[in-house]
This record gives C-alpha cells, structure tokens and sequence, in this order.
C-alpha cells in the first residue's frame, strides 16, 4: 500500500484504535474471504470507506488517455512507449503530458487539457525536435480533437466529444538513428474581445448555401467590430487570415490586440533510439506488361515506409499509369490480417510517363506483416474505389 494511503489513515484516524488484524480483516472482507457476522465499529466502517475511496482515486490517476489506446499499439509496439507523465499549470489551466511513442521518424504524443478556473484560454502549441545537438525539423500531420498549428479552447467552445483527451502526430523528414530531444510548449493566450459564432451554415458543398465571398466577408466585419469570429463555433480558421503578418501564431494573435499573452506551458522529454526492423531495397518484380522496381520499404515496430517505381513496357496488356485527366492511377497497400492506416502518400510521374513513383507510410497495430500487396484503383464520379483488373503485385518483407 502507498505512503500516501498510510499517512492519510495516519492523519485521519490518529484517535481510533487500529491493530495489524484490523488491516488483514478489513482486506479479506474486501475480497470476500470473510463474511461478517457480526456489526463492526463506527472506527473499521471509517477505515473501509477510506481505503475504498483512496483505491479509486489511485485507478483514477493512472487511468490517463494513452498513445496506446490512440494508435491502438499491441504486442511490441507497447514497449517502445515513452512514459512522460509532466503536469504543466497555470492558474486557468493544467496538462497533463502523458507518454508517446516514437520509432524513428514518426512520433505520436497524448495528453489531457483540464480547465481550473473556467476562464477560456487559447493554447497555441509548439514543437522543436533535436539530436546530437541538430535541429530537426518536426512536421505535425494530424491530431485528435484540436487543430494543433492553429491552437485549442479550454474549457472547448462547443463539445467536441475529446472530454479533454488529445494527440498529435508528427514526422520527420528522415529517419533518425540516435536518440531524439523533444521541447512542447503552449503559450496561454486570455481572450480580450468576445466571441461570436458563425451561424451562416455556410457550406462549400451546398446549392443553398451562401456565396464564398458573403460568408468571408462577415469574418472580416467581426475583426473590425472586435469579435472573434469562430468557424463551427470553435475554430478560429478565418479569423487568422485577418492578423498581422508572422511566423508566430500566439504572437500575431496578440498583436491583433484580441488577446493577451497568460503564460507558458513547458514539457520535455527524450525519445530513445529505435532500430529499423526490416529494410528491403532494390528488389525488381517483373510482372505482365510492366515491372516495378522497390527503392525502399523499411518496417519498423509500428509503421511501413514505402517507395516503388512501376513502369510499363506494354500498356496493352492492360495497365494505364495515366488517367485522361493526366493524374496518375493510385495504389491501395494491404496486408493480410493486418490493418493498416495511411499517414500519408505520395505519386510523382516520370517525364516520359511511363513510370510513376508511389511512396507513403502506412502504421499498423500487432506483428509485422510477411508482405504487403499493391492493388491499382482511380475514384469513380462518386468518390468510390474502383479497382482495376491489371497491375497489381505483392513484396514480401519477411
């Protein structure tokens, strides 16, 4: 049992009477071993209430949104988690940083926003990334239930359904073999002029919705009269096309005059160095009509980064890498009984148009795949895969 339940039940109870077998009874009573017959004293009824509540609590502050649950990491994966576990507070707000996982060019952080006085703030976070005493060049790519180059409410504006839990997922140019130094910052901005919601419906898909050109000119009437205006009642996407020039959002939006600088968040922690599983590189498939030449596919315990080159040598075998449009056709990776994730994708075609370059990276949960298999496909006119009869191929990893 913790020192923190002993110097409670120390404090609590220093006038009652309390003995090693009270502690055994009222354990096995807990556990169902002992079935009491008989009434116990107002001093045992005190001392059950009390450990039960401080078991609670306990489970309560372990029990912490986790990149774990976010990426959904089994088997290995969970033993590259970093655990960071840093509250950062201000008198409006608090963070709780809770752990990440890294494996060595994509990184995944979780951590819970808790309002303490109810005052909306705006967080604008902030990332660096070093190793070796190099600078890297972090790119934040996705993120749960903010918009993290723009920044967050807290308490939310509207309720999003994240009750206070976010992530973010960030890739590095290149991999990187060392261990890798991460700085998260927020700057605490206090609103100074109100904010108004967008009630326009405004939507670029809609015959009934207003023009483009009515909708944004009601942002800029708001910047004028001093409101902030927020898209869906929570973004501030529009309004920061009206601020002053900068690199720095939290500066330029205090520049505006619609805020004030609160204060600074601080975390950091360090990622450990993590070993590419599997490198496969300069393998050639030879297929009906065209061939395809891997550059690169490296597995890692979480994430398969890819990058192949399909040329055909007799389109009338069926295989057409440019459409009519003169984009290129696309290629779905898959792997058997395991699900995979894009993060991202890319196609560059050749000069003479006959080659495209596919690269992107894919993350998946449990053991790593034997192979993955390449299947061709365009988007039909209602947004829909249609996958095509020719050009598909399989590389194995293992």
């Amino acid at each position: 049992m913790k020192n923190s339940f002993k110097h409670r039940m120390d404090t609590t109870l220093s006038d009652l009477s309390w003995r090693k077998a009270d502690t055994q009874e009222t354990l096995g009573m807990m556990k169902g071993e002992i079935h009491v017959k008989k009434r116990i004293t107002f001093g045992m009824a005190v001392a059950i209430a009390l450990l039960l509540a401080t078991m609670a609590f306990a489970v309560a502050e372990i029990i912490r949104f986790s990149v774990k649950d976010y990426q959904k990491l089994e088997g290995e994966a969970q033993q590259h988690i970093t655990t960071i576990g840093q509250d950062m507070k201000t008198k409006d707000v608090t963070i709780h940083l809770t752990d990440a996982v890294f494996n060595g060019q994509e990184l995944y952080v979780t951590f819970e926003a808790e309002p303490v006085s109810g005052e909306p703030v705006y967080l604008v976070p902030f990332l660096t990334a070093s190793s070796e005493g190099n600078a890297l060049q972090p790119h934040v790519f996705g993120s749960r239930g903010m918009e993290f180059h723009r920044g967050f409410w807290v308490p939310e504006k509207i309720d999003s359904g994240t009750q206070g839990k976010y992530a973010f997922d960030v890739r590095l140019n290149q991999a990187v073999h060392e261990p890798v130094e991460w700085e998260l910052r927020f700057a605490e901005l206090k609103p100074l002029w109100p904010t108004v919601e967008d009630t326009s419906g405004y939507s670029d898909d809609s015959d009934n919705s207003i023009d483009y050109e009515v909708w944004e000119k009601q942002f800029a009437t708001a910047y004028q009269n001093k409101q902030i205006m927020l898209v869906h009642g929570n973004s501030i996407m529009m309004f920061e096309e009206l601020l002053p020039e900068g690199d720095d959002l939290a500066k330029r939006l205090v520049a505006s005059g619609a805020f004030e600088e609160n204060g600074q968040l601080k975390a950091a922690w360090t990622s450990p160095k993590v070993e590419t599983l599997t490198h496969v590189a300069g393998q050639t498939i030879q297929e009906d009509g065209f061939h395809v030449a891997v550059d690169k596919l490296d597995v890692s315990f979480m994430s398969i980064d890819y990058r192949f080159t399909v040329t055909v040598t007799d389109e009338a075998k069926g295989l057409s890498l440019i459409k009519e449009d003169g984009f290129p056709i696309f290629y779905d990776i898959t792997a058997e009984g395991t699900q995979l994730r894009y993060v991202e994708t890319e196609e560059k075609v050749s000069k003479d148009t006959n080659s495209v370059t596919y690269s992107g990276v894919v993350n998946y949960s449990g053991e790593a795949p034997a192979s993955v298999q390449l299947k061709p496909y365009v988007y039909n006119q209602e947004g829909n895969k249609d996958y095509l009869d020719h050009g598909a191929f399989s590389i194995n990893i293992r």
